[in-house]
């Protein structure tokens, strides 16, 4: 009987996983109106400042923290953005908080230690 209960427990945390993930799948605006587009693959595609200007990182998210790995950082070694995330009640909104201020970054974006995104 444990194991079942174990078991069920287990199911429903990695369903309640994956669901997460799929909600934020797609694209979302920052308040300097930048797409974000949260790929499927843990591809996010972030539009700096045009379409002509668009970075790609790579994401993961466990729990409620999602990961963005931006690369090397300019005083090298890799630039990694750790956010505690949430998403509004009606799903139109993801809520990132609890990151670092990453050098180069200014008002919006992954490098910044909070954003709050829109449905787009």
């Amino acid at each position: 009987m444990k194991k079942i209960i174990v078991s069920f427990v287990l199911i429903v945390f990695l369903l309640g996983s994956c669901s997460f993930k799929q909600k934020i799948v797609g694209t979302w605006r920052d308040e300097e109106n930048n797409a974000w587009v949260f790929g499927s693959s843990d591809k996010l595609k972030y539009e700096n400042g045009s379409p002509n200007s668009i970075k790609e990182y790579k994401y993961s998210i466990t729990d409620n923290e999602m990961t963005i790995y931006l690369g090397e950082g300019l005083f090298g070694g890799e630039d990694i953005q750790k956010y505690n995330i949430s998403i509004s009640s009606d799903g139109k909104k993801i809520f990132l908080r609890g990151g670092k201020k990453i050098i180069g970054w200014s008002d919006a974006g992954p490098g910044m230690p909070e954003n709050q995104l829109i449905k787009w």
